[in-house]
């Protein structure tokens, strides 16, 4: 009986595991240059929830500098009264891989890419301190090729999010700049 329980256990376990593909010993930028859709967003962070409504879909664009060994990242997003901004921040290697760092208005960033399958999707975990407060705050990203993706994918980022201890009300899938965040409920919770 112990057996039994212990089995279906595991199985549960194992149906929980996410299916993104990590981020090898191998890995190079080669696949996360050009254009990404942001589309779904996952964070515990107080500052980002109360952030949420404000959360929206952006563009990021990737570009290995490989010439001065810098990963530059490009974001242009719109602010909730409809403004367009870019902000563009030159990340260094810290030698581990799919991991960068970088400060951007006194806040310090550490970019790691924990999977990523070229021209289909990227997910992104941001963890940033505030250096004048110490604030530390963290959000889980979903980058996708196309700005519509597929529900398997969004479902695999939730599973995703979950193991990575984000709460399901958490997560949001992110719209086109001029719609608001969606809750998580759109989220497929099953393929």
């Amino acid at each position: 009986m112990t057996l039994l329980i212990t089995a279906l256990g595991l199985t549960l376990c194992l149906c929980w595991t996410s299916a993104l593909t990590p981020v090898t010993s191998d890995f190079t930028l080669d696949g996360m240059e050009g254009i990404w859709y942001v589309v779904a967003m996952a964070s515990n962070s107080e500052s980002y929830l109360k952030e949420r409504d404000q959360w929206f879909a952006g563009l990021g664009t990737f570009t290995d500098l490989k010439d001065k060994n810098l990963l530059r990242i490009t974001h242009n997003s719109m602010t909730p009264t409809g403004e367009c901004f870019q902000t563009v921040s030159l990340a260094q290697p810290t030698g581990e891989p799919g991991t960068y760092v970088f400060t951007k208005n006194g806040v310090d960033h550490v970019y790691k890419i924990m999977g990523t399958v070229k021209d289909q999707y990227a997910v992104i975990y941001d963890t940033n301190t505030n250096k004048a407060t110490g604030e530390k705050r963290s959000i889980l990203l979903l980058y996708a090729r196309d700005k519509n993706p597929s529900m398997d994918l969004l479902h695999e980022f939730r599973l995703y999010s979950l193991e990575q201890g984000i709460r399901e009300e958490n997560m949001a899938i992110v719209l086109p700049a001029d719609v608001k965040a969606v809750s998580t409920h759109i989220i497929p919770k099953s393929k």
